[in-house]
């Protein structure tokens, strides 16, 4: 399934989004998330709102909205972009940001995860894809 997504308006969705940035501050609870999203290569990312979906004129699917992948990263190399939409993790629902570090959390070092996701392709259409991420050691 396909959806009809001008590619110039999703980089200005994706550059208005709200997003999550990972910051290690000492004593941090969540540090172990953001030390597991820095070492997969996700830098930045919020939750996919309905608003956001209204606002690009395209059908809502619950997920993560990824606003900047490291170059090189793992998350790269599994095809990953600005502008991927996260929608299950291992085949569990990622409605949130916060779902998605808590399925992530989920997995043991090394272990293999599959990702499904909503990727935008240059036709400025999405298409659905599946990818494989290995969870980096601590």
């Amino acid at each position: 399934q396909t959806v009809d997504w001008k590619l110039g308006e999703l980089s200005e969705q994706v550059a208005s989004a709200r997003v999550s940035r990972p910051r290690l501050e000492p004593g941090d609870g969540e540090e172990r998330d953001i030390v597991l999203l820095l070492k997969f290569g996700i830098e930045r990312f919020s939750t996919w709102t309905e608003q956001m979906a209204q606002r690009l004129g395209v059908p809502h699917t619950p997920g993560v909205l990824v606003a900047r992948v490291r170059s090189g990263s793992i998350a790269q190399n599994a095809g990953i972009k600005r502008g991927t939409i996260i929608t299950h993790v291992m085949n569990v629902p990622v409605k949130q940001a916060d779902t998605f570090i808590e399925q992530i959390n989920q997995h043991a070092d090394n272990e293999m995860i599959q990702i499904d996701v909503l990727e935008p392709i240059r036709s400025g259409e999405f298409r659905r894809m599946f990818k494989f991420l290995e969870v980096p050691r601590e």
